[in-house]
């Protein structure tokens, strides 16, 4: 008996037989394995060939721990922040990576801060006092001649 099979064509790119459609075909005959394959949290069984490979596994070595240079706190640093204030953030970062002890006031959450930071005159943040000698903005080679001095 002879089916009438309708082929539908989408833009050229899809193509399919309405029979097909209704008649759907089972896994068996596609031959699509039905066992169950592990998942991550299942361990693989290995055998003895496999552990016993040609190939040897090499470790990398672990990279040395971090060397923090030591503690510059011989003199008083302050720094007046200010949120989202890129400048802010990289003299900070700076004073991270180079172990300079600092104190950090920031304008916006205290008020006692923000008082101090007018009576400083107002600038350019951050505003970085290094023991008496005050820099407005920031960058690391004018920090580093005002705290060399």
């Amino acid at each position: 008996m002879l089916r009438k099979s309708r082929t539908i064509v989408f833009l050229g790119l899809i193509s399919f037989t309405t029979s097909a459609l209704a008649h759907p075909v089972s896994a068996q005959e596609y031959k699509i394995p039905t066992q169950s394959f592990p998942t991550y949290n299942e361990p693989q069984q290995t055998t003895k060939s496999q552990s016993q490979s040609k190939h040897q596994v090499f470790e990398l070595p672990k990279p040395p721990p971090e060397v923090k240079p030591p503690l510059r706190d011989n003199k008083k640093v302050v720094i007046y922040i200010a949120f989202n204030c890129q400048p802010c953030q990289a003299a900070l970062d700076y004073f991270q990576s180079q172990n300079i002890k600092h104190e950090v006031k920031n304008i916006y959450r205290s008020k006692q801060s923000f008082i101090e930071y007018l009576g400083h005159g107002q600038g350019p943040l951050p505003m970085i006092f290094v023991d008496d000698t005050k820099m407005k903005g920031f960058d690391a080679a004018g920090f580093e001649s005002v705290y060399a001095r």
